[in-house]
């Protein structure tokens, strides 16, 4: 599948100041996520046997009755094949010697996509589908994990490795034969995570839509803003008040 002879060069351009900023502002939001998510309680049983599926909204009222474990097993493994699927690309030689600035670009995607998971969750605290359904067992309903519906982690990692690896590709090799086979299996394959995640009522359909945008933006983003001239630029600015990180988008 190589197509390393329709560039001559990398695609992308790495700095102190901008990826600096990136990782940093991405490991603050995450410490800020972790602390979120680690203050939400377990339910209280009096609270379980208040929940009835009317309270939830006629858009997601319909995952109240899903509960099908062995579906949120099988969203696992595709989130996991999703994780490592950045370092498939390498197999290309034209990426592979370019190998250290996709890994600093795919770790800044991941940490700033499970920060925004993480502080969505602690923040909205949310229950999950199967907190309103009488075939759950209670012990599973009393977990704290129950309040974490939204938006879905899941949903949100896969697009953002899976889009990630597209865009990436996309940047190295632009015009390949091979483009619409790769965008077509990640978004197929995301698009199977998000619906097995509501199908397994681990999630609402909102949930699974929030987290897609979410992670496909970050996937996105993330190589666009880094690419060569491009019109999207982040920098850190200095004042005598402080240190900002600016947004730049030049027309």
């Amino acid at each position: 599948m190589s197509s390393s002879h329709l560039i001559a060069q990398s695609p992308y351009t790495l700095s102190w100041g901008k990826d600096g900023a990136i990782f940093g502002i991405s490991t603050i939001l995450l410490g800020w996520g972790i602390y979120e998510d680690g203050r939400l309680a377990p339910l209280a049983i009096d609270e379980i046997n208040e929940l009835v599926p009317s309270q939830v909204n006629s858009f997601d009222r319909r995952a109240t009755a899903s509960w099908q474990p062995d579906y949120s097993a099988a969203s696992d493994v595709i989130v996991i094949t999703s994780l490592i699927l950045p370092g498939a690309i390498l197999l290309d030689e034209a990426i592979y010697k370019d190998a250290l600035a996709v890994f600093a670009l795919y770790s800044e995607t991941l940490i700033l996509t499970n920060a925004l998971v993480l502080i969505a969750k602690g923040r909205a605290s949310r229950l999950r589908p199967y907190a309103y359904n009488g075939d759950v067992d209670l012990a599973k309903k009393q977990q704290a994990e129950t309040r974490k519906s939204f938006f879905s982690g899941h949903a949100a990692v896969a697009f953002a490795s899976s889009i990630f690896a597209a865009t990436v590709y996309d940047d190295y090799f632009p015009g390949s034969k091979w483009s619409k086979y790769i965008w077509a299996g990640a978004i197929t394959s995301s698009a199977a995570v998000a619906y097995l995640r509501v199908a397994a009522g681990k999630h609402f359909l909102s949930d699974v839509i929030a987290g897609a945008a979410a992670g496909s933006l970050v996937g996105y983003l993330i190589p666009y803003i880094h690419k060569n001239n491009s019109s999207l630029s982040l920098y850190p600015s200095y004042s005598g008040n402080g240190t900002y990180v600016s947004l730049r988008y030049e027309f």
